[in-house]
């Protein structure tokens, strides 16, 4: 997920860890939108499919990572 630093008045120092502190922080509509347009990307290109794990499975895990994007 990125959002423009030079946009938002925001630094390395602030970039969320973890989705708990990216949806308090005082960014969360920013990363909160971030993250919504990337789940609507990976959607439009059938990136991945939704089905049942079958028995005797286990899903894999996936974690977000928060970055600003930097224009130098």
């Amino acid at each position: 997920m990125y959002l423009q630093e030079s946009d938002y008045n925001i630094g390395a120092e602030n970039d969320p860890e973890t989705f708990s502190q990216a949806i308090s922080c005082r960014e969360s509509k920013l990363w909160h939108n971030a993250m919504k347009e990337e789940m609507d990307s990976m959607a439009s290109n059938g990136v991945w499919d939704l089905v049942e794990l079958p028995n005797d499975s286990k899903a894999i895990g996936c974690k977000w990572v928060y970055k600003l994007k930097r224009t130098h």
